[in-house]
């Protein structure tokens, strides 16, 4: 098995590239079937979503292992006030089947 696998995931044409271990964090989720079941993506190792970048660059941190909330203001898309990043994001976590 290799350990360096690389997997993309493009949002709104702007490419994030993921890890196993960041796609396995919080499992089962929406990656985990993408990528490690049998859909078309596990081959190709690249899903396209029409989600919002800005918010899947916090989805990424939680990913990777941090605490993303509270929401840092610097982290908040520009076009969204507090309160409706926070829900977006919730909206998000839901998409992408993530618990925690």
């Amino acid at each position: 098995m290799e350990f360096n696998e690389k997997y993309t995931v493009s949002i709104q044409g702007i490419d994030f590239t993921l890890s196993k271990s960041q796609i396995e964090f919080d499992g089962p989720n929406y990656f985990t079937t993408c990528f490690l079941g049998d859909f078309r993506e596990s081959s190709t190792r690249r899903v396209e979503l029409s989600r919002d970048p800005d918010l899947f660059r916090i989805v990424l941190s939680y990913l990777s292992g941090y605490t993303v909330l509270p929401l840092n203001e610097r982290v908040i898309p520009a076009t969204m006030s507090q309160e409706a990043a926070l829900l977006n994001l919730r909206a998000d976590a839901e998409f992408y089947q993530l618990d925690g």
